[in-house]
């Protein structure tokens, strides 16, 4: 923990010492994926036994989570296409799932009774991303979409704030709630850009640019004391950047493939990255 550096960056190998990235040139991207898009919405015939709740058979040994723990309590349905992301938050000491769909709508569902309490309007074409936070004990949305737009809702006073800085697609959403108090949010887009917006002013921040296509991943950490936003898309790159000079300080080709997922995690004292990829890999 401290200056960052290229050399500071390791990939695990399957439990042996970690190696450093090897130099290679940037692969060819994948072209885009378009599976659902525009697909019609499908029920399909057996879809009713999936509606009873259901115990697993038990498996496993004493002491260990055994699969009979494992049931399903209820199915939401109401969405006309594909489900894009899920986001599960509290409000008034109740829970609820918000959910966004290739339909261009957010549903809010009742976890309790697993009905839809309402539908939220906007967007003009699929609702990619999804995440939630709150600001001065209102709880928020904030959606992206194809149309190149965020918005964000205010649940408690049910208004609406339109986010336009991207020309296409926005893939990809994270808050960053930063050691200084602050309260940013990422945005990522086919249009290869990461827009930093701040929520409490709805302004903004910086536009940061280093990918070559479209962003679809998010994860943020506070190394030391620096907030890092890493970031991954079609282009096969990790990206790290410094939030508090909004510049990138790593770039590097993780997977052959576009990486579809990432996250982060502590392990022995160690910052890790780890990356889901199309090449059908997880690397650290």
């Amino acid at each position: 923990r401290g200056t960052h550096q290229m050399s500071n960056i390791k990939r695990k190998e399957s439990g042996l010492t970690p190696l450093p990235f090897a130099a290679a040139a940037t692969p060819e991207p994948v072209p885009e994926p378009v599976e659902g898009e525009g697909e019609e919405a499908k029920v399909p015939e057996d879809a009713a036994q999936y509606d009873t709740p259901t115990t697993a058979e038990p498996t496993g040994t004493p002491g260990n989570l055994r699969m009979a723990n494992v049931t399903r309590t209820g199915v939401l349905r109401g969405h006309e296409s594909s489900v894009r992301g899920i986001v599960q938050y509290e409000r008034n000491g109740k829970s609820f799932l918000a959910s966004s769909s290739y339909d261009k709508v957010v549903k809010i569902w009742d976890v309790a009774t697993c009905k839809e309490v309402t539908t939220l309007k906007g967007h003009s074409g699929c609702v990619n991303a999804l995440v939630h936070f709150k600001i001065g004990g209102n709880t928020f949305l904030a959606s992206g979409s194809n149309d190149a737009s965020v918005i964000l809702w205010n649940l408690d006073t049910k208004s609406t704030k339109k986010l336009k800085k991207h020309t296409s697609d926005v893939r990809a959403l994270a808050v960053l709630d930063m050691p200084n108090g602050d309260l940013f949010l990422a945005s990522g887009s086919a249009d290869s850009t990461i827009a930093i917006w701040d929520l409490k002013t709805t302004t903004l921040k910086a536009t940061l640019t280093g990918h070559t296509s479209y962003v679809y991943a998010f994860t943020f950490f506070t190394y030391g004391s620096t907030p890092v936003l890493a970031s991954g898309g079609n282009d096969n790159k990790i990206i790290l950047w410094d939030l508090n000079t909004m510049k990138k300080f790593a770039d590097f080709v993780a997977h052959p493939k576009y990486i579809w997922t990432l996250i982060n995690f502590e392990m022995d004292g160690k910052q890790y990255i780890a990356s889901g990829s199309a090449d059908m890999t997880i690397k650290l």
